[in-house]
């Protein structure tokens, strides 16, 4: 089975990275008590973390990562959907080319972290603007709502991998 290939902000990559890492962190907080000794006092969940390496292959190898690169200077923040589906609001930290790279295959790595608040894109409206590029499940993260709602009202939608830039989506 080959899994779906790596999106952000209308950037997909040509084929998934070879090395992918999903971190997902709580913070916890001991405190030591006389008598009780060292005590587990908070655990909440912490933003993820995403990064990894790849591989732009081919003549235009250059050209892929060039793309991704204007990506990255112009979209900081936005929806990285993971080859396994999942959606994460994410700020793009980080983003370089190797030196064992060749005329037709440039490695590079990245680095992702997850926003701590999803800012959403409605001012208390029921329908979104698509800005193209995104899929239903990017739309359905960042307005938090869930993916199956959003396919039962909007039979309209073809294809939920691809929204077309400007078409409106119901969101209840």
């Amino acid at each position: 089975m080959e899994l779906p290939l790596m999106r952000f902000e209308g950037f997909e990559w040509p084929r998934n990275p070879y090395k992918l890492n999903v971190i997902n962190r709580n913070e916890t907080r001991w405190e030591n008590f006389p008598q009780k000794g060292e005590t587990l006092t908070g655990c909440m969940r912490k933003c993820s973390v995403v990064s990894g390496e790849g591989e732009f292959l081919g003549e235009d190898c250059v050209t892929q990562y060039e793309k991704l690169k204007a990506v990255f200077k112009k979209h900081k923040r936005g929806v990285l959907t993971l080859p396994n589906g999942e959606t994460i609001r994410v700020c793009f930290e980080e983003l370089s080319s190797h030196p064992d790279s060749t005329p037709k295959k440039l490695s590079y790595s990245f680095r992702f972290s997850e926003e701590s608040s999803v800012p959403h894109n409605l001012s208390k409206s029921s329908e979104y603007a698509a800005a193209g590029g995104e899929s239903l499940f990017d739309i359905a993260y960042a307005e938090d709502v869930d993916i199956d709602t959003l396919v039962r009202v909007n039979p309209q939608i073809r294809d939920i991998r691809e929204i077309k830039k400007g078409e409106r989506v119901r969101l209840c």
